[in-house]
């Protein structure tokens, strides 16, 4: 019995913390996701988080359930059987999200290793580049340990960062609230809604890392809750951040930064607060590449051992040491997207590639997904391969 409910609760928290875990990239780890979505409405923010909630919950529960039934564990194959021969167009939207998403953190964390701590751009990226490959060259064991404990590091972190800003200007934030400042844009309601549509839509790209994991659940009712908690953890960190950044608002030096975060921390704490906030990107970096590029690497292995074409028929997927090869390769275009600078990437690039996630993914599943999930008999599909 206990043994039943520890595979219970594996396959309810395994996906949603692969999630989270992948979810803290990009500009939610330097705050820049969450000021160009949220944090520069002020007190619209939280329309914005709203939608968001219920978008993440809605999509999360709903592509678990359809993994499950289907048994679709991978990318590939999930999208195949969403979107037929569209499948193509949409790995290769993912592939560039993904580089476009790595390039940010890239970005914040090479800039901010040599402001504080006095470590070379090349050399911190260097390091963060060889543990990266390292976990995923010891698999997917390895990847979900690291990620777990990240997952526990990250939230304290985020909880950290809420504490000192609140309690730098706490009385900010309520008049922010009271008085519904929304000075820093000119904006509406309706703005803060596709903005939290929008976000929903961008944040469609942390599942494809998580498919791998689905493969424990077993009954609806684990997709279901899984799917919720899942929701939850996702929008928590971003929440934190948000309230955060209310201690500040509209301050121009915090909207407009490229590291939101890192502007808040060295006006309101300390240095080894400040320290721990660079370690804290250096491991979202480390988190996010493994991430990305297993489900890449994953497709990839996956590809290999269906072809069966000339001297490719006789090749059994790549080896571990191969995947951690490619997956440092991927590491290294992303890392050359990011001369960009981390508010292009995150204030342009995301958004269009928002918009091709919501064509390409949410609305086939909000239509065709549900469709086959109400009108398909999960007895009759086949049980999964060892593959």
């Amino acid at each position: 019995m206990a043994k039943d409910q520890y595979s219970r609760w594996k396959a309810i928290l395994i996906p949603a913390i692969v999630a989270q875990s992948v979810t803290i990239a990009g500009g939610l780890a330097t705050g820049r996701e969450v000021m160009e979505y949220a944090g520069q409405y002020g007190a619209y923010g939280s329309i914005v988080i709203a939608v968001f909630a219920v978008g993440m919950i809605t999509m999360s529960v709903i592509i678990y359930e359809f993994a499950r039934i289907f048994k679709t564990y991978d990318y590939g194959s999930f999208m195949q059987r969403l979107i037929g021969k569209g499948w193509i167009l949409f790995e290769f939207v993912y592939v560039i999200i993904a580089l476009v998403i790595l390039a940010a953190v890239a970005s914040a964390a090479g800039s901010i290793s040599a402001d504080i701590l006095g470590v070379p751009s090349f050399l911190a990226v260097t390091a963060l580049l060889a543990v990266s490959g390292v976990v995923m060259y010891r698999g997917r064991e390895a990847i979900e340990r690291f990620k777990t404990v990240g997952s526990a590091l990250l939230y304290v972190g985020y909880i950290v960062v809420a504490i000192v800003s609140l309690s730098y200007a706490p009385g900010n934030v309520t008049a922010v609230f009271t008085s519904m400042n929304t000075s820093a844009v000119d904006a509406s309601l309706t703005d803060a809604v596709v903005s939290g549509l929008v976000y929903t839509g961008l944040l469609l790209t942390i599942f494809p890392p998580v498919l791998h994991t689905l493969d424990y659940q077993q009954t609806r009712s684990e997709a279901v809750l899984s799917g919720v908690v899942t929701g939850v953890m996702v929008v928590v960190p971003f929440l934190l951040v948000y309230i955060s950044m209310m201690a500040f608002y509209p301050s121009s030096e915090i909207v407009g930064a490229e590291v939101p975060l890192f502007n808040m921390l060295q006006e309101a704490s300390g240095f080894y607060i400040i320290v721990g906030y660079s370690l804290l990107i250096g491991w979202t970096l480390i988190e996010s590449a493994v991430g990305h590029s297993y489900a890449v690497m994953d497709r990839v292995d996956k590809n290999i051992k269906e072809i069966n074409i000339g001297s490719l028929e006789k090749i059994d997927g790549i080896s571990q040491q191969q995947k951690g090869a490619l997956g440092l390769g991927f590491l290294l275009t992303a890392l050359l997207l990011s001369r960009v600078g981390i508010i292009t990437l995150v204030g342009t690039y995301y958004r269009i590639l928002a918009y091709m996630l919501i064509a390409l993914f949410g609305l086939p599943l909000l239509t065709v997904g549900i469709y086959n999930i109400v009108n398909t008999d999960p007895k009759k599909q086949p049980v999964p391969t060892s593959d």
